[in-house]
């Protein structure tokens, strides 16, 4: 049987759409790094360090898991022109969500394209982390804290 090129092109575009054919791209380790720092910096404490991950990155914006001991939750991060990266939402499942990431300001194709890539890199993680992730019940506005900045990329 003998396909169309309007057909083969209609596929294509219906493969694409659905993320079929490639994966998303992998954030730049320099600027994961950078992300990292600031939240070791910020949250660290003596007894507990963070374990961070997965991190996701989608224009300004940025998603990171963690968990200090028997706590954790996910941090919503966003890059500004000339201070760095800051800390802009602090919270649990609501940043799990394109819709809650949107609530918290980012725009919705960064939203969705970070919600896809968080659902891809928790599904590696034990439920035991995720379960202490969702524990993080609030949703902590962190946008006027000078205090969690880090040197701009």
């Amino acid at each position: 049987m003998r396909r169309s090129a309007a057909w083969l092109a209609c596929v294509l575009a219906v493969t694409l759409a659905i993320g079929g054919c490639s994966p998303a791209p992998a954030a730049d380790p320099k600027v994961v790094a950078e992300i990292h720092a600031l939240l070791h910096k910020t949250f660290d404490r003596a007894d507990q360090t963070l374990e961070l991950e997965p991190t996701v990155i989608s224009g300004e914006f940025a998603v990171v898991d963690w968990i200090q001991g028997e706590f954790g939750g996910r941090a919503l991060l966003k890059r500004g022109s000339s201070r760095g990266w800051r800390v802009w939402v602090c919270a649990g499942d609501h940043l799990k969500t394109a819709e809650g990431m949107i609530a918290s300001g980012v725009p919705e194709a960064d939203a969705v394209a970070m919600a896809d890539q968080l659902a891809k890199g928790e599904a590696r993680l034990p439920k035991e982390s995720l379960a202490k992730m969702s524990a993080f019940v609030q949703v902590m506005n962190m946008q006027d804290g000078s205090e969690h900045a880090a040197p701009a990329h």
